[in-house]
């Protein structure tokens, strides 16, 4: 019995509870019954069947490959991100018509792009340690049912409500809307094979870049005015968000927990279950260590037993651990390219409003410029993904190019006040949106070990706040008041040069990132490794970054500016 390498297929789906597992898992032969976690240098290996030769739970899932699990995993992260593309998208409309609506006050109005954000900002200072502590899935579950809960509210304000609330309901949207950002990034990253993990990432952008569509289409047709006028029906649209939110909660039952979490907390049991079901529904065979023989670890380090989950004080003991010179300066060049993407998308995005109404009276309304403009994300996202084999870097970079390209073009008078004109401008920037957010996501995501991915994540998105914040309160603050044609020419354009600035700096820093971030690379799940020391160099530009592949002295790795490499 002892030396079978066959266990009983586990029957396990979506609906198996784990007492029906334990079960199942209860009636196996001895040796073939307890599934283990182990520690082997900077990974959790699992160990179904007392194997000589575990795997992690990424190369299970490397075995699993595609199938119809990662269609629910896409459907389930792209329909939050959907969910949260309606929202945010139309936040210059939805503000005007609350200023307009609840009579704010000019300060009022000035402070509710900062408001928003700043609430994004908080959000997403809850977002990682809870992720990192009880899980991806919970955190995506309670974004959603917030946000419903909060436009639903908002829709049935009567117009003498007090200003105060209202400010503090905007502040809650900002807050649930970030939640979810690191939480489905993250999955979505652990719970994907190496081979498809860009893809995962792309095509979940690509849902949200269909929901900015259904936005602008949704703003035409209930806000043609973008809020401006007594008209304008924002609280049906209001109601339309707090749907699609709602209408997302029910995937959430197929979704499984990252194996990888689960691995990283000594949860076996979790972990196995989570794999088994995501094998059962792609139509493959359950986890076995059969796959062992074709998929052998490179490190046979002597392995520390993991038996039960972190508590929060181990977590945060694991957070104040980490923090070493290599992460600090890792973390200042990621917030720095981060704010660069920040600035230059929400800047943008805000602008773009006020932008159209200069042209109103042309060929075409600005609520049309803006539907036809907001194709341009989902046209982008299918180019792009078809040039990932240049690599992530080279593809942020690229994208970076062609919008500092139009920011400079928008910078001449001339080309802004024709409809024509702005709208190719305006198009070639929203193309490259889906492009650079997806591939600095990548990035964040594979730069730290899962038991802080998500903290990591969510401190970098938290410092890039500050940059989102500030450019969307520059278009309200410039302005003299909510309408489009109190910007002043000169202020205008030097704001549009900002942007530019922004894009600049960006395509500087992604080529200074470590070149295997994003890349697809092998994930590490601790911040400290077991034993043994081997490392490996790359770099993306004349310095080269070393990284541990199993372990480190700081277990994220130092940077030597001796070595070079060509990217």
């Amino acid at each position: 019995a002892q030396g079978s390498r066959h266990v009983k297929p586990l029957c396990c789906g979506p609906e198996t509870p784990r007492t029906q597992f334990r079960e199942e898992t209860n009636s196996m032969p001895s040796h073939a019954r307890r599934p283990s976690l182990h520690r082997r240098g900077s990974q959790a290996v699992l160990d179904v069947d007392g194997s000589s030769d575990p795997l992690t739970a990424e190369a299970q899932l490397d075995r699993i490959g595609s199938g119809f699990y990662l269609g629910v995993l896409v459907l389930t992260i792209g329909g939050a991100s959907m969910a949260e593309s309606l929202e945010m998208g139309s936040v210059a409309p939805i503000h005007s018509a609350l200023a307009r609506t609840f009579g704010l006050s000019h300060s009022q109005r000035s402070s509710l792009p900062l408001i928003t954000f700043g609430g994004s900002a908080v959000g997403l200072l809850f977002s990682g340690p809870i992720c990192d502590w009880q899980g991806r899935k919970l955190a995506l579950q309670l974004s959603l049912l917030t946000i419903a809960i909060v436009m639903y509210v908002t829709a049935s304000l009567p117009n003498d409500a007090n200003t105060t609330f209202v400010l503090v309901l905007r502040f809650i949207s900002g807050f649930a809307g970030a939640v979810q950002g690191p939480a489905g990034c993250v999955l979505a990253v652990e719970s994907s094979p190496k081979e498809y993990r860009s893809k995962v990432m792309f095509a979940i952008c690509l849902m949200g870049a269909i929901g900015y569509f259904i936005e602008a289409l949704a703003v035409e047709h209930l806000m043609p005015n973008f809020g401006e006028e007594p008209t304008d029906h924002w609280r049906t649209y209001c109601y339309i968000v707090g749907g699609a939110s709602l209408c997302t909660m029910p995937l959430m039952y197929w979704l499984q927990e990252s194996p990888c979490f689960l691995a990283m907390n000594g949860d076996a049991e979790g972990c196995l279950l989570a794999l088994n079901n995501i094998a059962r529904m792609s139509g493959k065979p359950p986890v076995s260590t059969e796959a062992a023989e074709h998929m052998r670890q490179e490190s046979h380090n002597e392995e520390e037993t993991m038996g039960r989950r972190r508590s929060l004080a181990e977590m945060a003991s694991t957070l104040k651990s980490a923090w070493t010179s290599w992460v600090l300066l890792l973390l200042v060049l990621l917030s720095l390219l981060d704010s660069a993407r920040g600035f230059l998308v929400s800047g943008s995005a805000y602008l773009w409003k006020d932008l159209f109404m200069m042209t109103e009276g042309q060929f075409l309304s600005p609520g049309w410029l803006q539907v036809i403009s907001s194709l341009a994300p989902i046209v982008g996202l299918l180019i792009s993904v078809q040039l990932l084999f240049i690599g992530v870097h080279r593809l942020a970079f690229c994208s970076a190019t062609v919008a500092a390209v139009a920011f400079a073009a928008l910078s001449v008078q001339s080309i802004r006040v024709s409809a024509v004109s702005l709208l190719c401008c305006i198009v070639a920037v929203k193309s490259v949106y889906g492009p650079v957010n997806t591939c600095t996501s990548l990035i964040k995501a594979e730069s730290f070990p899962t038991e802080l991915r998500a903290s990591g994540f969510a401190i970098v998105s938290v410092l890039s706040k500050i940059s989102v914040i500030l450019a969307s309160t520059l278009v309200e603050s410039l302005k003299a008041n909510e309408t489009a044609d109190s910007w002043n020419v000169t202020v205008l354009r030097n704001y549009i040069l900002s942007l530019f600035g922004a894009t600049v700096l960006f395509a500087f820093l992604v080529l200074l990132t470590p070149s295997q971030n994003g890349e697809g690379k092998k994930l590490r799940d601790f911040v400290r490794p077991s034993l043994g020391k081997r490392s490996q160099s790359y770099g993306a530009t004349g310095r080269s970054w070393v990284e541990p592949s199993d372990s480190d002295s700081d277990g994220f790795g130092r940077m030597t500016p001796s070595q070079t490499m060509p990217a």
